[in-house]
């Protein structure tokens, strides 16, 4: 169950006791909450941390500053890369996408282009279309070989906020 209320910005934590490579540690994702698996065998990976970071998604707001491409970069990648780590001994984590601007089919284009110039799967449309004003859900399962377990499933909440 949960043994801790969610923290926001804090300090990524320890998975286990020997943890080797410790630079992840210095990395902030937005929210984490810390749970319990009391059906894991190994008490080293007993205790789970489900991570999520959010982005802001829509047309580039300047030449040198990408959000979309941001939204791959400095979001999906820290699942998948070893200095980030998150989710590390988790099966899942997510994403929050706020729309500012853009049509959501458009900007899921770009990401999964920019996730294709990472070598990273793209993520699938909504199952039940585009909640326009509204959360719509995508899903993306990646492969992490520096990061277990793998595969990895990554649910995206993209949050439509252009009329507000």
């Amino acid at each position: 169950g949960l043994e801790h209320i969610p923290v926001w910005e804090a300090q990524s934590q320890p998975v286990s006791e020997n943890e080797e490579d410790k630079s992840r540690l210095n990395k902030r994702p937005d929210f984490q909450w810390q749970m319990v698996d009391d059906f894991e065998t190994d008490p080293e990976k007993a205790y789970k941390h489900y991570t999520v970071e959010c982005k802001r998604l829509e047309n580039p707001s300047s030449k040198t500053w990408e959000l979309n491409e941001n939204y791959v970069t400095n979001g999906i990648l820290r699942y998948v890369r070893k200095k980030f780590g998150y989710g590390k001994f988790t099966p899942s984590g997510a994403m929050i996408g706020y729309i500012q601007s853009m049509n959501p089919p458009q900007i899921l284009a770009e990401v999964n282009c920019f996730a294709r110039k990472e070598s990273v799967i793209g993520i699938n449309p909504p199952v039940y279309g585009w909640n326009e004003d509204g959360v719509s859900k995508l899903e993306q399962r990646l492969h992490r070989p520096e990061v277990p377990p793998t595969p990895f499933n990554l649910h995206h909440l993209w949050v439509d906020l252009r009329k507000l």
